[in-house]
């Protein structure tokens, strides 16, 4: 009978041990998880993001002979499309230009959309107000040659 408290001390002392590192870890990496959104923060200052925006447009974004060449970076990859082609600026966690159209049939998504990321950081609603109408103005001097 001895034996029987023994052997049940003993798993009740390893079953301890092992829902404290459990626990523990789950509360180390919730808190970490709460300082890494906190440490998100959204730019605010339309002047300091402009700049970087409208360079990588223009490194991403050629337009000749009628069409518009957006290179991926990084990647291999270069698309082709239409001056013509519908475009719309995105903002949300960064900022980004979609070029082209997707089209839903039966058979699922299909089209030629394109996505150039133009900033990754987290812009700030205020901002995205005075820096989408200088995107959505170069883009057009761009479409239209200028």
């Amino acid at each position: 009978m001895r034996k029987d408290y023994s052997a049940l001390a003993l798993v009740l002392t390893v079953l301890v041990i092992l829902g404290y590192a459990l626990f523990s870890h789950q509360a180390e990496r919730s808190k970490t998880d709460k300082e890494s959104v906190a440490s998100i923060q959204a730019e605010t200052n339309p002047d300091a993001v402009l700049p970087k925006i409208l360079s990588e447009l223009d490194a991403r974004i050629r337009v000749k002979d009628g069409f518009v060449f957006v290179t991926e970076e990084p990647g291999p990859d270069t698309f082709l499309l239409p001056v013509s082609s519908p475009w719309v600026v995105q903002f949300g966690v960064g900022a980004s230009i979609q070029l082209g159209t997707v089209a839903s049939g039966a058979d699922g998504a299909v089209g030629s959309q394109v996505d150039v990321a133009l900033f990754s950081n987290v812009i700030d609603k205020s901002a995205c107000a005075i820096i989408a109408p200088r995107i959505a103005t170069r883009l057009q001097e761009k479409l239209a040659g200028k």
